[in-house]
This record gives structure tokens, C-alpha cells and sequence, in this order.
């Protein structure tokens, strides 16, 4: 993300200085992001794991400061980015960890995070208006799709066949070759087969009785966001103490991928390989290390 941001500072629109692309200033290039909402998804699924240490009770406060200014950068650099989707993700993300350590109370958090939504329904509307990748037209999109279901319900169109599938049921220029909604595109083109397939696998990977993880030692874990804190099977840590709460590493890990799932429905992060793969990563972490079910080796 350094090297993201460092490159759209530059000014440059050739990869590295380097590979040309064809984008012209003033446009920024986030390299090696090939477009800007994809390097706003990959912050939005970072964001939760600095954001809940630096509001955990235990962490030392240099630690907690350290990471909150960590927190704020993130913030600022998705914000510049311009991705109305990755804002979006990351206002979900943000609002959940508030909700999870009760750093306000649990009302309130609701409300401000509705009231966040609405007030940035404006934005997602207008966004990117000069590239022509309104939120209107992205509805306008959505509605050709959802008017081309009922031909293709049980099979589907065909992986990669959205924008021709759609054509006869939009009245306007189809811009481009993804629904920029994960999951309306992936009913589409795969139909009820791949629907109950698709959720055959989602209900596996959420199993909760998983596969069980090889035991932890606490010396192996690195000085990193979330990594350094007690560990989260010890009697004394279940979450809460007195008034104290703070998020557990399972639960930062869950938020990341709800993160990326929020930005799919105004976007396709989840067919840019690098960031579905670095889902799919987070998640393997959840389900097989910090479940609930880790046991950590005795020193």
C-alpha cells in the first residue's frame, strides 16, 4: 500500500515509471493496483486489524497510538483513492469493530453507522462521474441484469458472457464487461446450479466445526496488528473484562472478509484474483487458527 500510494503521488501513469498504461493524467495510478477501487478493497480488508488494536484495552498505549495513526492513514489514503465502494467498505468495517468493543455504546453505533450510509448515498450516486461509472448507471446495469434472469435461471449465461447476455434488455451503452455486483453477475451467469453449488462451499468454509489447527507457540507470533496480544484460548482473555472489551482476532479476520463482501456489491473485487485470493487467505486464518479452538504450546 506504501508503494500504492507513493506511485499516485508521483503523478506517473506508466507502471514503475516504466511499463506504459493507458492512463492519462490527471488520473492516478495506485501501482500495482490496476485501478483505484481495487487498491481501496485491499485497505478496506486491512483496516480492521489496526482499528481494533489500537481500541484494545490491553495493548500498551504506545502501541495503541502507533496504530491509531496507522488507522487515520488508511482512512485518508481510501478516501483519496475515490473509491465510493471501498468508502462504503470501510465505513461498514470501522462501524463494526466500534459495535464488537463497545468503544461506544451499541445503539449509537447502529445509528451513526445508518446515519453514515445515508449521508453517503450523495457520493456513491455522483462517484466517478468522469469516468462515466455513475452509481445510477451501475442501477440502470443491475436492472438489465435482473430483466435477463428468467432466460437463464437454472444454467445460467455463461462465465464471462455478462455483457452480452444483458445487451437486449438495457437501454444504454453497457460500459462495462462486469455487473460491478459480484453476486447479481455470479447468479447471472452460472444460474441456480452454481447458486446451490456457491453456497454448498460458503457453508462448508463457515463450518464452525472446521479442521483443527496445529498448536501456536505465543514466541512464533510477530510484532504485528492483532498478532501480539494474549492469546485468545486463555481463560483470563474471552473478550470482556469488567467494563473492557476488545475485538478477538477470529472476529477481525471475519470483519476483513465482510469488508470485501460489502465493496462486491458495487464493484468486482471479488474477480480480481490477487484480492479474492488474500479473502479466501483470511478467512483459511479464521476457520483453521483462530476459531476458538487454538491451542497454544507450552513455553
Amino acid at each position: 500500500m506504501v508503494v500504492a500510494a507513493a506511485h499516485a503521488a508521483s503523478g506517473r501513469t506508466a507502471l514503475f515509471g516504466v511499463v506504459p498504461t493507458s492512463l492519462v493524467p490527471p488520473q492516478r495510478f495506485f501501482a500495482p493496483f490496476i485501478d483505484p477501487n481495487h487498491a481501496g478493497t485491499a485497505l478496506a480488508m486491512l483496516l480492521p486489524a489496526p482499528l481494533a488494536t489500537a481500541l484494545d484495552p490491553r495493548a500498551p498505549a504506545g502501541a495503541r497510538l502507533g496504530w491509531a495513526a496507522c488507522t487515520l492513514v488508511a482512512l485518508g489514503v481510501i478516501v483519496w483513492v475515490g473509491s465510493s465502494g471501498a468508502v462504503l467498505a470501510a465505513v461498514v468495517a470501522a462501524g463494526l469493530v466500534a459495535w464488537r468493543t463497545a468503544w461506544i455504546p451499541r445503539p449509537a453505533t447502529a445509528a451513526l453507522g445508518v446515519a453514515g450510509i445515508v449521508a453517503a448515498l450523495p457520493w456513491l450516486w455522483f462517484a466517478d462521474a468522469g469516468a462515466g461509472a455513475t452509481f445510477h448507471e451501475r442501477i440502470a446495469t443491475w436492472r438489465g441484469a435482473l430483466a435477463t434472469l428468467p432466460g437463464f435461471w437454472l444454467a445460467g449465461s455463461g462465465g464471462g458472457t455478462f455483457q452480452r447476455a444483458i445487451q437486449p434488455h438495457i437501454d444504454t451503452f453497457v460500459l462495462w464487461g462486469h455487473a460491478h455486483h459480484d453476486p447479481l453477475e455470479w447468479v447471472l451467469e452460472h444460474g441456480l446450479i452454481g447458486v446451490v453449488a456457491l453456497c454448498a462451499a460458503i457453508v462448508w468454509a463457515a463450518w464452525p466445526d472446521g479442521l483443527r489447527s496445529a498448536p501456536v507457540s505465543p514466541s512464533s507470533r510477530h510484532p504485528t496488528a492483532m498478532a501480539s496480544l494474549p492469546p485468545e484460548d486463555d481463560p483470563t482473555q474471552t473478550g470482556e473484562r469488567g467494563s473492557a472489551r476488545w475485538v478477538r482476532r477470529a472476529d477481525v479476520l471475519t470483519i476483513s472478509v465482510i469488508a470485501v463482501l460489502v465493496h462486491s456489491w458495487v464493484d468486482f473485487p471479488l474477480q480480481i484474483p490477487a484480492l479474492a485470493m488474500a479473502a479466501a487467505a483470511l478467512w483459511g486464518l479464521r476457520r483453521t487458527a483462530f476459531a476458538g479452538r487454538v491451542e497454544v504450546a507450552p513455553t
